[in-house]
């Protein structure tokens, strides 16, 4: 760095993301993802599972980590498909 500049959203460390864990990201703008050969439109969602190092990029926005819900034989969740509004019932084994 020169005298006078400053990193853009400041200095970023990396985030260790664990086999149980996902980032639920957002592109800020049109991205190309190097790793998975994929490009993304502005405002599209997608998750990042781990076990991962991952840095986001200035095109990158982090809206949550989240971690697996293990579930027993008698539990269940219901899940929302953003895209159709579908909910369906996950059960456990």
């Amino acid at each position: 760095m020169l005298p006078g500049e400053e990193l853009y959203e400041g200095i970023k460390n990396i985030m260790v993301i664990q086999e149980d864990e996902a980032l639920l990201l957002k592109a800020k703008h049109k991205y190309f993802d190097a790793r998975t050969k994929h490009e993304y439109k502005a405002g599209a969602r997608w998750m990042l599972k781990g076990p991962v190092d991952f840095i986001p990029d200035n095109e990158i926005i982090v809206i949550e980590k989240r971690k697996a819900q293990p579930l027993a034989e008698n539990e269940g969740l219901y899940v929302r498909d953003l895209e159709t509004g579908e909910v369906k019932l996950v059960k456990g084994p």
